[in-house]
């Protein structure tokens, strides 16, 4: 069932990287290419690692840029430029003060690759950083694996409303939340469980210093202030939440829609909330609509969807990414996969979609058919769709509004995948993924207020 609610019709976008896409190419900060890796014995690898890393820190810090990016592999060099460079690490420091040196330094060997797991102590925070390095000595990309802010003593909350820290125990770790609460006497029961897209991003919605855009945080105030609590959490492997994944091979969608049905038996359970919604962004959507139910939340909010298994939408967006002979190999991975096969021999120019380590969480993704879960979802549900999203097609949204057995579809005319406001074009909607001072769409959070008054009308 639809009800769609739109102002004006809109030019469809082209489509851009998909959130898994977006999962394994902006993961690391800088585009990770992976070459060739023969070369040194992996002992003499390992110490030809250590020393790349202790050489390209140091010569970040000095503010020798140029020379830090020589340190990557040369197929990566006009790719990675020292202004580039010099963008991430200035980027670092005025997020999180001036970096005081290495405390911890563990090399371990990853498929064909050393990496360098490296915790650097910044005024305002201990940052671990994970940096790949081939066995050519050569650096191929880098990205923040840990982020632990240091207690400064301030006594300050960066929201206006109340903030608690809450925990999830799982069998393989904890998984870290925030727990946001309306001001007193304007409390209606409620809860919204928000659930992130893919990738490094955290509870705030940020990857940092790459992705800046303070959405969930945003997003969290937005529904305090018409008296709608909100949980937000760092997903396993991210952030503080980081030692919960032991193994990249061994996660699946079905581990992260368990986390998500864990913490809608805590609220329900421990924290006694009425009514409880599920809000899930992008993948997020996918993995929400499981959880909702699984652990029988009160309804559930998709925002910028999948509609239909990740493999359709990777052939739709990469079609006009890359050339032919690449989209056709790119074509048989996919399919192999989607039959429950890993793929070994995966030329290097596809390494960054289709590394081993990622396959297993693939074919279980490939294997969901995001209208099939929808349809069995029993409660109400709401899908919003931003007509300048480059992700998410306005087809997505109806798919899934269409299967919804109690779907309503919203279209705001103007927000892009990070809720916000921005013109149609690449360099308009980027703007949107690096600044956290732009509002929300406007339209989305009174959406999201009416929608869940509504369920508590229906109890």
């Amino acid at each position: 069932m639809e009800f769609e609610k739109t102002v004006s019709a809109s030019p469809r976008p082209r489509p851009w990287l998909s959130g898994l896409t977006r999962r394994l190419l902006v993961k690391p900060m800088l585009l990770l290419l992976v070459c060739g890796c023969m070369g040194l014995g992996s002992g003499q690898a390992q110490g030809k690692a250590d020393s790349v890393t202790r050489e390209f820190l140091a010569l970040d810090q000095a503010g020798q840029f140029d020379r830090a990016s020589a340190m990557f592999d040369p197929s990566l060099r006009n790719q990675i430029s020292p202004v580039m460079l010099g963008q991430v690490w200035k980027g670092l420091v005025s997020s999180y003060g001036m970096d005081s040196g290495i405390q911890r330094m563990i090399s371990r060997p990853y498929d064909s690759l050393i990496l360098e797991l490296v915790t650097c102590h910044f005024s305002r925070a201990n940052l671990t950083l994970s940096l790949a390095i081939n066995r050519n000595g050569y650096l191929i990309g880098f990205h923040i694996a840990q982020i632990k802010p240091l207690d400064l003593g301030s006594g300050e909350d960066s929201s206006r409303f109340a903030q608690e820290p809450d925990t999830l125990h799982t069998a393989s770790g904890e998984i870290f939340g925030t727990l946001m609460k309306p001001q007193k006497g304007n409390r209606s029961g409620a809860v919204a469980l928000i659930l992130a897209g893919s990738g490094a991003v955290d509870r705030d919605g940020n990857s940092l210093p790459s992705e800046h855009s303070d959405v969930y945080l945003l997003l969290a105030e937005g529904l305090a202030g018409q008296g709608i609590a909100s949980l937000r959490f760092d997903k396993r492997g991210i952030g503080q939440s980081a030692t919960a994944m032991q193994d990249e091979r061994k996660i699946s969608v079905g581990d992260y829609v368990s986390d998500a049905a864990g913490w809608i038996k805590k609220l329900r359970e421990e924290k006694h909330f009425s009514t409880i919604v599920v809000i899930g962004h992008s993948e997020g959507s996918l993995i929400g609509m499981m959880a909702a139910r699984e652990a029988d939340a009160e309804g559930f909010v998709s925002i910028s969807g999948m509609g239909m298994p990740i493999d359709s939408i990777l052939m739709i967006q990469l079609k006009d990414k890359m050339n032919d002979t690449l989209y056709a190999e790119s074509l048989g991975i996919l399919m192999k996969l989607r039959a429950g096969e890993e793929v070994a021999d995966v030329p290097q120019a596809l390494l960054p979609l289709f590394t081993p380590a990622v396959q297993p969480y693939l074919i279980s993704e490939i294997r969901i058919s995001p209208t099939r879960e929808i349809a069995r979802l029993k409660v109400p549900v709401l899908v919003i769709q931003g007509k300048n999203d480059l992700q998410i097609t306005q087809g997505d949204a109806r798919r899934l509004a269409a299967a919804s057995v109690h779907g309503k579809l919203l279209m705001l005319d103007s927000m892009t995948h990070m809720l916000k406001d921005a013109g149609p074009t690449y360099q308009d909607n980027m703007k949107t993924y690096q600044d956290p001072s732009l509002p929300l769409d406007p339209g989305l959070v009174p959406a999201i207020v009416d929608y869940t008054h509504g369920l508590a009308h229906r109890r």
